[in-house]
């Protein structure tokens, strides 16, 4: 098992508790990568190999359909990411599937990027020089990890019977983030955009599926610079760290 960690690179001065939420979604599934369509599995943080338009669209009408003022108010509310993350979860169980997807091993797990939640501790998940986010100026914030289970016989067959179900990916596929960014508290249409990254070994080389590379059996380098694709957007960059 190896443990999958999203960061979002900031610069130094970013005032995060002072912007609107910001919320950030990663999905796995079979606690795993998605898979990526080999004619699209280019050098780019684009979706579209990953998850069809219409996936997209589930999701997203999903995410919409989140009404954070039937949560109530108080000290005891839950922050407005987590209990979108619970809205979104309970919403994947409720269908039989999302896309090709299995809805039982369909995941997310979520975190503030920005707002009075989000998480302000700089952390450094850098070792020999390696600082995974792009400019290396920004400072890194943790927002969510995922475990990340390696299966001996390869991933787990999600219906047999059905030849359109797909199936997880071990570490080669890509991880879906999503970014779901309010314009003020009473906002019901925030903006919501998609990336999906990988991670690879510290020499750029593509990762074993379903084991540890001999790097991370050895010791011989940190895991921590295994470093996913960077995506620097208009909000902040995002880091995806083994």
């Amino acid at each position: 098992m190896r443990n999958l960690q999203l960061y979002a690179g900031v610069p130094a001065n970013f005032n995060a508790s002072g912007q609107n939420d910001a919320c950030a979604l990663m999905l796995q599934y079979q606690a795993q990568t998605l898979p990526e369509d080999a004619a699209q599995a280019l050098n780019t943080t684009s979706c579209n190999g990953a998850l069809a338009s219409s996936t997209r669209d589930v999701l997203t009408n999903i995410i919409e359909s989140f009404d954070y003022s039937a949560y109530g108010s108080g000290e005891n509310v839950l922050p407005r990411c987590d209990a979108l993350l619970q809205h979104v979860n309970a919403q994947i169980r409720a269908r039989q599937k999302v896309g090709p997807w299995l809805s039982t091993f369909l995941t997310a797990a979520g975190g503030a990027l920005a707002g009075t939640n989000a998480n302000t501790t700089v952390v450094r998940p850098q070792s020999q020089g390696c600082q995974p986010v792009s400019p290396e100026q920004y400072s890194l914030r943790a927002v969510v990890s995922m475990d990340q289970f390696l299966f001996k016989s390869g991933p787990l067959l999600s219906d047999s019977s059905n030849n359109d179900t797909e199936a997880g990916a071990g570490r080669t596929g890509v991880t879906p983030v999503i970014t779901v960014v309010y314009g003020d508290e009473q906002d019901s249409e925030p903006s919501v955009q998609y990336v999906c990254m990988k991670t690879f070994a510290p020499d750029g080389a593509k990762l074993p599926q379903n084991s540890l590379s001999e790097d991370e059996t050895s010791g011989a380098s940190s895991a921590l610079c295994s470093v996913g694709a960077v995506a620097v957007a208009a909000l902040v960059g995002s880091a995806l760290v083994l």
